[in-house]
């Protein structure tokens, strides 16, 4: 049960997150007008969240037609979803990362209104893809935290294929959720080693989950998709890293990511990494080794590897929300 505190930390939360997504219903971009007056561009969308192997959205998307319900006549169940999904995950993240809990308010608040966050928030008509996506991350954090065993595990797993087929990227963010719990553990309990669980289990559910995803991929299809080959992957893997660097010194999207945030973000990074190194020197522990090498797949993981396959190497703001998470939480 939630106490009195957790739940009016919840509403407080909650509340400016639902009043942006319902602003962005009335801000209406191009797609969302398409799809909110033409019977052809609904049943595209339907079609597309097949085309794009987001299966169980497809499967609730052909529910709501069978009941004629409407996706844009409910904008405040969906506008829910969407908020309450997010204030969920971010509880649940920093929970499992182990931050304090008076911190979670402003975590969640400055996730939710980051700047690439509002490319995403722009796009009403996936509202509950984002939502159903992060409820089940939140849920998976949950059970991996409560749960030590197989149970927990098991759980963990069929969450992130729920959300690997309502939106893809969101399954990373178990990536993230391990190594800043490893992370925080390493530097705020310097005495106690940090738990090995910790770091692998949600590596484990992540990997299980994709392989999960890849045979649900080839046995329900499509085969028209976004092709994805080998050759594509070596040949984005020079800009992938040319973005890493970006982030903090490029100009790109410097409107939604300004300067000045980039810049306390790299002192931060560069803060940890001189703590760890001398942890690495002047204690000579294991630990402070593994915590740098997490740091270097974190910033990686930021530019999200699933831009790497694809024809087309195209970083848009909401692929990146991955990073979202990291820059408020250090």
């Amino acid at each position: 049960m939630l106490k009195f505190e957790d739940k009016k930390n919840y509403i407080l939360m909650i509340f400016p997150v639902f009043f942006l997504c319902i602003c962005n219903f009335f801000i209406f971009n191009a797609d969302d007008l398409y799809a909110h007056f033409s019977a052809e561009a609904k049943d595209s969308l339907v079609v597309g969240n097949y085309g794009n192997y987001r299966y169980f959205i497809y499967a609730l998307s052909c529910l709501l037609r069978w009941m004629s319900i409407d996706y844009f006549d409910n904008i405040i169940v969906v506008s829910l979803i969407y908020s309450f999904g997010l204030v969920y995950f971010c509880c649940q993240f920093s929970r499992y990362v182990g931050m304090k809990q008076e911190y979670t308010i402003f975590f969640c608040i400055a996730v939710a209104f980051h700047g690439f966050m509002a490319d995403l928030s722009s796009f009403t008509m996936a509202y509950w893809n984002y939502g159903i996506s992060w409820l089940a991350m939140g849920a998976a954090l949950y059970c991996l935290r409560t749960n030590k065993g197989f149970p927990g595990t098991f759980a963990a797993i069929m969450l992130s294929v729920v959300a690997l087929t309502s939106y893809q990227v969101a399954a990373q963010l178990l990536i993230l959720a391990a190594g800043c719990a490893y992370l925080h553990a390493t530097i705020f309990k310097p005495e106690a080693r940090p738990p090995w669980g910790v770091l692998l289990r949600p590596v484990f559910v992540y990997g299980a989950s994709c392989a999960l995803f890849l045979i649900m991929k080839k046995l329900l299809g499509p085969e028209w998709g976004r092709p994805v080959h080998f050759a594509a992957l070596i040949h984005n893997i020079n800009p992938y890293f040319i973005n890493v660097w970006d982030e903090f010194f490029g100009g790109k999207y410097s409107s939604i990511f300004p300067m000045h945030e980039r810049f306390f973000y790299f002192i931060s990074i560069i803060f940890i990494f001189l703590y760890l190194i001398f942890g690495i020197i002047r204690k000579k522990e294991y630990h402070y080794f593994v915590s740098v090498i997490v740091v270097m797949v974190c910033l990686a993981f930021a530019e999200n590897p699933f831009n790497l396959p694809f024809d087309v190497f195209w970083p848009s703001p909401r692929s990146l929300t991955w990073r979202v998470r990291k820059t408020p939480w250090l």
